[in-house]
């Protein structure tokens, strides 16, 4: 199935749907399960999907969470290695779709707390899979979150493309990368070097979460975006995955013919959902994952605001 269409909904809405499946994700964060802990919301999902990482350490909170969540089903765990993680994901996945047992899907999809290779793994299932299914749709939802505590910087190791998200390259064209900006300024720099671009591009979440957050960023990639940037910084809202599409596909579409696009998503995580989307919907992109020092376990409590997008497949 393709890709098409990306809109940006209000999360009241949520309430007037009946969806097939929830997929939630038991992570550490407070905000992981936000979402159905929320009365007023109503969610009307007829089954469930709780996925968890098979040797995550367990705190504190994470405890937390794994209780709120046994109550809507038991936990599935999955390989957290990159090799075999969308294989547990698209095993999972097809028997859920399978019991339910519809040609037209519809499912609700929390990804506040996953990691992007997760959720990446999720439309990956969606775009490659499922010759008997017709049209899903899916809700992409997104519990804004304040951070409890500050992160470590994160150091470079490895880095490799997401899963169907290679892309094509070709020697006799130019490499354009899009990074998305966060608040890691010395990983950021250090991709940079790596992927040696002919262009560089950079997009920032303006408005963010806060009044204050696209100065924050910004300042926190100051020698990136003074040093770097072929062109102005682009500002996007964080609220808006539709948006970020619209932009990226009208923006790089246009240098299919002389350049590889290369999109280094570092945040917020609408934002890397978006750079997702446009690379499966444009798969000559590519869409780089970075592995390293992981940053101090930082956790993150909701602050009201959740961002849904609907993602169609047909």
């Amino acid at each position: 199935m393709e890709i098409v269409s990306v809109e940006d909904i209000d999360r009241e809405s949520l309430a007037t749907k009946t969806f097939d499946l929830g997929i939630f994700f038991c992570g550490f964060e407070d905000r992981a399960s936000y979402l159905i802990r929320q009365k007023k919301t109503n969610l009307q999902i007829s089954d469930h999907l709780v996925l968890d990482y098979e040797n995550d350490p367990e705190i504190l909170s994470k405890a937390a969470n794994k209780q709120r969540f046994k109550k809507l089903a038991t936990s599935s765990k999955i390989d957290v290695s990159s090799k075999h993680q969308f294989e547990s994901v698209a095993e999972l996945l097809s028997r859920k779709i399978e019991k339910i047992g519809k040609e037209r899907v519809k499912i609700l999809i929390d990804y506040s707390s996953m990691r992007r290779t997760l959720y990446s793994d999720i439309l990956c299932f969606f775009h490659f899979g499922l010759p008997d299914i017709v049209s899903a749709n899916l809700y992409f939802s997104y519990s804004m979150g304040n951070y409890v505590g500050k992160f470590a910087p994160k150091y470079v190791f490895d880095h490799e493309t997401l899963t169907g998200l290679e892309g094509i390259t070709s020697q006799s064209k130019e490499k354009l990368a899009v990074f998305n900006l966060g608040f890691e300024p010395i990983s950021t720099l250090t991709m940079l070097e790596i992927i040696e671009a002919d262009e560089v591009h950079g997009i920032l979440a303006s408005p963010g979460v806060t009044s204050r957050s696209a100065q924050r960023t910004r300042k926190a990639n100051s020698e990136f975006i003074e040093q770097n940037l072929t062109e102005e910084l682009n500002y996007i809202p964080l609220r808006s995955v539709e948006r970020y599409v619209r932009f990226c596909l009208e923006q790089y579409g246009r240098k299919i013919d002389s350049h590889d696009v290369v999109f280094v998503p570092y945040g917020p995580k609408p934002h890397v959902l978006g750079s997702v989307v446009c690379c499966f919907i444009e798969q000559t992109w590519s869409n780089i994952y970075i592995r390293g020092t992981e940053s101090r376990r930082v956790n993150v409590t909701a602050t009201g605001e959740v961002v849904v997008s609907k993602i169609s497949f047909r």
